[in-house]
Parts: structure tokens; sequence; C-alpha cells
């Protein structure tokens, strides 16, 4: 009993931190698009594109 609650805990950890990567990243994700986006409008402005 001792280990399977040791280890459910260590499933919770796990989880929140799998959860707390997935998030950081999304928002890197988002980041990249942005800059992406930006980068595509200033090419097209200059005639790049």
């Amino acid at each position: 009993a001792a280990f399977e609650k040791q280890q459910s805990t260590l499933n919770k950890a796990e989880q929140k931190k799998i959860e707390q990567l997935e998030a950081k990243l999304r928002n890197k994700n988002d980041v990249l698009s942005e800059l992406m986006e930006e980068h595509v409008k200033l090419k097209k402005e200059l005639g790049e594109l």
C-alpha cells in the first residue's frame, strides 16, 4: 500500500511536470508563429515575396 501511494504521488508530480512542459511548448509555438507572421509581412512590404 505504501508503494502504491508513493507511485501515485510520483505520477501526479510527473503529470504536473508534463502539463507545465506542454504549456511552455504551446507558448513557444505561439511566439514562433507571431514572429514568422511578422517576417512574412515584412518580406511582402519589401517586395521579397
